[in-house]
């Protein structure tokens, strides 16, 4: 940039992103509304239900993810209003969600089948694991960033999220009862719609560092394109000093 230019204008939604319009400010509804549709179908209509039985399940179980993660990204920001709604997020998960939460460890804890009680504390653990990584893309996207970085965080995220990396932890930490460890990591079934079957050890790794560098180029692969871009138009800028180029004649 010359002295004589002068520095791009900036929007309220934030640098390099269109002025915000009503429609833009609105936008964030849909997959908001999408998301606590879903949600309510799974946690509070369908059974509870530890299994995936095929990929057309897969989806849709990770759909209200998807769709929060997007409303996430869209949702304005207000300087004085953002800091109210952190709060509020806290106070929430502390009123409501971690008593939620509670009541389902004391309701398998007491029941007189476990197995039969166990989906419904599964199910549980599922949603708080998208909690966590919903709000940290709103909490994101509060402090400043733009829609474009909150989509990125959010699908490296989800993918994080299917990777099979808390099932790999639990199988490795877990001290299982006699006969000890089995071979297959039998209740990660959406890993077996994937690779067609309970995943061995070796598999589930395999799976689980696939998506790791999914979710690794997600975050960097656009930002090292960017620093890239960015030294090029800046070397492109600057005069050479006298006497460094090349000459007509060679």
């Amino acid at each position: 940039m010359t002295a004589t230019q002068a520095p791009p204008a900036t929007t309220p939604g934030g640098a390099d992103e269109p002025p915000e319009t009503f429609l833009r400010r609105s936008l964030w509804v849909l997959p908001a509304l999408a998301a606590a549709a879903l949600t309510v179908l799974i946690m509070g209509v369908l059974p509870p239900d530890r299994t995936i039985g095929n990929l057309g399940e897969w989806a849709f179980r990770i759909s209200p993810v998807v769709f929060a993660v997007v409303a996430a990204s869209l949702f304005p920001r207000r300087p004085g209003v953002n800091l109210v709604l952190l709060a509020l997020l806290i106070f929430g998960y502390m009123g409501a969600m971690d008593t939620f939460t509670i009541m389902r460890i004391l309701e398998y804890a007491g029941a007189a089948d476990r197995d039969a009680a166990f989906p419904r504390l599964y199910q549980m653990t599922l949603f708080l694991d998208a909690f966590v990584i919903i709000a940290i893309c709103f909490g994101y996207r509060l402090g400043g960033a733009k829609t474009n970085k909150v989509l990125r965080l959010g699908i490296a995220g989800v993918l994080v999220l299917v990777s099979g990396l808390n099932d790999l932890t639990f199988y490795y930490l877990y001290t299982f009862p006699p006969p000890g460890r089995p071979a297959r990591l039998a209740w990660a079934s959406h890993i077996k719609v994937f690779v067609g079957g309970s995943p061995t050890p070796a598999t589930a790794i395999v799976f689980c560092v696939v998506h790791l560098l999914l979710a690794a180029a997600v975050i960097v692969v656009p930002w090292y394109v960017h620093r890239r871009r960015v030294a090029a138009a800046t070397r492109a800028d600057v005069p050479q000093p006298a006497g460094e180029g090349l000459s007509a004649t060679g």
